[in-house]
């Protein structure tokens, strides 16, 4: 239970004492008193019980993460080690045809400069 629980739980307390001196009394004034400290005790402990609520559900998300964290780290892992193998691989092929490797590189360059120039603008009259 957390404070604004308690806070509520003893307002709606002193609200229903409040309420029943008043009903006893025949004190309108101390009985509708009691009412308002009855509803702002309800108020407080739903605000409690909401910030309980969101409480364990930040908890529940953090479990769930830390669960699936060695996961991920496979994951990571395993992609790092293909990518390693992938730069050998490209690395062996580029080493053996250095020739072809050059040209590959001056295509790409060639089509992404035309890719990414401005075009000029044409005028229809």
């Amino acid at each position: 239970m957390n404070e604004a629980q308690m806070s509520g739980a003893a307002r709606d307390a002193a609200g229903k004492v409040k309420s029943f001196a008043g009903n006893v009394t025949g004190d309108a004034k101390l009985k509708a008193e009691g009412g308002l400290d009855r509803a702002t005790g309800a108020m407080r402990r739903a605000l409690g019980d909401a910030a309980e609520g969101a409480a364990d559900m930040a908890d529940r998300a953090r479990d769930a993460i830390e669960d699936r964290l060695p996961g991920a780290d496979a994951v990571v892992q395993k992609t790092r080690d293909a990518l390693a193998d992938g730069m050998a691989g490209a690395s062996d092929i580029v080493r053996s045809n250095p020739l072809t490797a050059v040209g590959i590189a001056a295509l790409v360059a060639f089509l992404f400069g035309r890719a990414t120039a401005p075009q000029p603008r044409r005028h229809w009259f």
